[in-house]
């Protein structure tokens, strides 16, 4: 039998939710190669994949329309492109704050909000940024010590910035 601490590539099928969510962050610590995309999840919870280091590769849920706050936050190692469902509206604050290695995100088309210091110090991320049509806000530092972003951000008129 294999124990969770053995786990370094992990692909899941149907409902999971916040404690297999736990389990994947505290039990797992060699997971680094992760596929949700088949799950029933619309939610990635709070602090779901916190400072977990090892995580590289992720795909996430289908279903996914909300990734809440430091889901990501530390993520070091989570490297090349993550590709946001199309569903998602909502990127919570300090979701991929600290992802280092991360070099693209491909937004949502539905993609309303981003909160404050979502992708802050993701240092690797090498795109120009283009907001979807219904986006209407942007928290503070949302992109703060991205230095490797290129082009010029474009919002439509109606988008708020709050703080």
């Amino acid at each position: 039998m294999i124990s969770p601490a053995q786990i370094t590539h992990l692909k899941l099928h149907g409902p999971i939710g916040a404690k297999d969510f736990a389990i994947m962050r505290s039990n797992m610590t060699l997971l680094y190669d992760l596929d949700l995309e088949d799950t029933e999840c619309s939610i990635i919870p709070e602090n779901a994949f916190l400072d977990k280091k090892v995580l590289m590769n992720v795909k996430l849920p289908r279903e996914l329309l909300i990734i809440q706050e430091n889901a990501f936050r530390g993520c070091s190692s989570l490297k090349g492109t993550l590709t946001l469902p199309e569903g998602v509206t909502t990127i919570g604050w300090a979701a991929f704050q600290g992802c280092s290695s991360l070099e693209e995100v491909v937004l949502s088309p539905a993609l309303e909000v981003i909160r404050g210091y979502a992708f802050e110090g993701c240092t690797s991320l090498q795109q120009e940024i283009t907001f979807p049509q219904n986006f209407t806000s942007i928290g503070e530092y949302a992109f703060a010590n991205c230095r490797n972003l290129t082009g010029t951000l474009k919002f439509n008129s109606e988008v708020y910035m709050f703080m």
